[in-house]
This record gives C-alpha cells, sequence and structure tokens, in this order.
C-alpha cells in the first residue's frame, strides 16, 4: 500500500509540473509571436514588458530552469532583433544569476549545463572565467567550454589550443569542425605553432584544420609531422598533404615512404599519389610492384596506370611475366577505369 500511494503521488506531482510547463510554454509562445508581430512596446526603462503570468511562477527553481530552457530553444529558432529581445528577457528575469550559480557549481552535469546557458545567451562577459576551463579534469566541462569559446569568438576562440594539455578526442574534433563550418573563415595565425605542439591531439587537430582549409602556408610544418613518433598524426599529415600539395609533395612522400611507416600508411601515401603524382614517381611505383603486400601492389599499380606514362603496359607486361598476382592486379584495374 505505501508502495502504490508513493507511485500515485509521484505520478500526481508529475503531472502538475507538466500541467504548469505546458503553461509556462503557452505564455512564452504568445509573447514571442506578439514580438515577432511587433505588437509589444519597450517601457519607460527601454527594456521589454514581462507578462504578469510569467513572474508567479519564478520564485520555483525547477520552474525557472524550464522557462531558461524554453527561452534557449525560441532563440536558436529566430534571428534579428528578436533575438535580442530574448537576450535582454533573460537577464531582466535573472536567469543569468542561475546560470552562473550552475556554472561555479562543483557537479561537472551542472557546470556544462550553466556554460551552455551562459554561451546561448551571448553573455560574452564570462568567456575569461570560460577559458580557465578548457583544461578541466572533466572532459565534458573540457568540451562544453572550448564548444563555448568558438561561440563567442568563431575562429578566433581556438586560440585554447595555445594552453591545452588534455587530450581533444576524435569525437570532439569533429564536434569543433562541425561548429566551425558555417562561421566566416579568418586566417589562422596560429596554426603552425599548433602544428609543433606538445599535445598530440592538438597536432592532429591542426593538421585537420590545414586540411578541410586548404592551408597552403603550412606545407613544410605539414611535411615535419611526417617524422611524428604518432602514427595517427603522421596518418592525418598524408592526408593533409594531399589537399596542400605542391610541385615536391610526391618526391618528400616517397622519401618518407619507407621511414618507420606500416602497411597501412604506406598505402595511405600510396591513395595520395593517386592524385598528384607524375612520370618521375614512374620509378619507384615499378619497384613497389614487387612489395610482398598484395594491397600495396594493387595501390601502387593503380597510381602507375593513372598518372605514368604507358603505365598500363607496364602493368600488362608484368602480368604476362608473371600472371600471379599480376593478372588479377590488372583485371581489378581495368575494372575500375572501365578500359
Amino acid at each position: 500500500m505505501l508502495f502504490v500511494l508513493l507511485t500515485f503521488s509521484s505520478l500526481v506531482r508529475k503531472q502538475k509540473l507538466l500541467r504548469i510547463q505546458n503553461r509556462i510554454q503557452r505564455t512564452l509562445e504568445v509573447w514571442i509571436s506578439k514580438i515577432l508581430l511587433n505588437e509589444t512596446e519597450e517601457n519607460d526603462k527601454g527594456k521589454l514588458p514581462v507578462p504578469l503570468k510569467f513572474m508567479k511562477h519564478f520564485k520555483n527553481k525547477a520552474k525557472r530552469d524550464f522557462t531558461i530552457k524554453q527561452l534557449i530553444d525560441i532563440k536558436k529558432n529566430v534571428t534579428g532583433d528578436v533575438t535580442g529581445n530574448i537576450i535582454d528577457a533573460y537577464q531582466q528575469l535573472g536567469f543569468k544569476k542561475d546560470s552562473i550559480v550552475k556554472f561555479h557549481s562543483n557537479k561537472w552535469y551542472k557546470k556544462t549545463q550553466g556554460i551552455y546557458q551562459l554561451y546561448m545567451m551571448e553573455q560574452k562577459d564570462l568567456a575569461p572565467e570560460i577559458f580557465k576551463l578548457v583544461n578541466s579534469h572533466n572532459e565534458f566541462v573540457r568540451m562544453e567550454a572550448q564548444t563555448a569559446l568558438i561561440h563567442f569568438s568563431g575562429f578566433e576562440g581556438l586560440e585554447f589550443l595555445d594552453i591545452v594539455t588534455h587530450p581533444i578526442s576524435d569525437w570532439e574534433q569533429v564536434q569543433l569542425l562541425e561548429q566551425l563550418k558555417p562561421l566566416d573563415f579568418i586566417e589562422m595565425n596560429k596554426l603552425g605553432q599548433w602544428l609543433i605542439s606538445s599535445n598530440d591531439t592538438v597536432v592532429l587537430f591542426a593538421l585537420r584544420l590545414a586540411d578541410v582549409y586548404q592551408q597552403f602556408q603550412v606545407h613544410d610544418e605539414v611535411v615535419k609531422c611526417l617524422e611524428h613518433n604518432n602514427e595517427k598524426v603522421r596518418v592525418q599529415a598524408v592526408i593533409t598533404l594531399c589537399r596542400i600539395a605542391n610541385d615536391q609533395t610526391a618526391s618528400i612522400l616517397i622519401e618518407h615512404y619507407y621511414h618507420k611507416e606500416y602497411v597501412g600508411n604506406r598505402q595511405n601515401m600510396l591513395n595520395c599519389l593517386l592524385t598528384i603524382a607524375t612520370d618521375n614517381e614512374k620509378k619507384f611505383l615499378i619497384r613497389e610492384l614487387n612489395d610482398e603486400s598484395d594491397f600495396l601492389k594493387l595501390a601502387a599499380a593503380r597510381v602507375l596506370v593513372k598518372c605514368c606514362t604507358n603505365g598500363l603496359e607496364i602493368l600488362v607486361d608484368k602480368a604476362r611475366l608473371q600472371p600471379d598476382p599480376y593478372q588479377n592486379i590488372y583485371f581489378h584495374i581495368k575494372s575500375e577505369l572501365q578500359l
């Protein structure tokens, strides 16, 4: 019976909260609609009038949290002056203080929620304090702080790469690149500095930035990354060099081809040569037809046929002299190129 009573009481509370949330949401929607239709007027102090229906709810913390969430959701879907009005309402209603309390919480999930609310409501005056968290021991706090800095400052917000010591996960790097994608690009003057960072993940992210935004000016710095101890960095360096290649890139890749490289990155290099190789690389490619790995034989043959004079004839002769495995390689490439 006690269990039934507790369950019933919990359901009643949840239903009551849901009804209140629905009322707040409807009131917000009506208010925002009036703003969109320019039906509201600023009061004598230049502030937007806040509906009285709001005020009675705001002594309750849960209701305040719900209203902040609703304001953020609405802000995501509007533009122009209306966005400024929503931010003004957030500040007038004292919600910024709520977000700051969360921001200063010792609990990571509250801290990340506070950071999110502050940057979504464009509270740039908190940027210096948020910057201090880019090296937080908590991964989620770090990620939210880094996201906030880019939200506030665009590409300039990447300056956190100067000091970050914790790893930046692959997932986080993808999210940061997605966040940067719609922003107006500005020159990244510190890209060369990040490429020699002691933090391998910073180097990896800098390589991806150079790749995505084709930063030709750091070609030489990217070449140096081919000597990096971290294999993931070397792999990304090859991918990036494909995007920012110059006349020397192909010969540089060949020079590093046998240097502490595994089969995977050698194949990666051959895939890159597929777009930049010339007859200058013919001797190297012919030699690679004799590699122990059939995967590398195939990759070298593909480059030879596509990029070098008489490449197909060379492969045909090889297949005639040694049918296994070169005849299959020939048929495979012929099918690819539809010759």
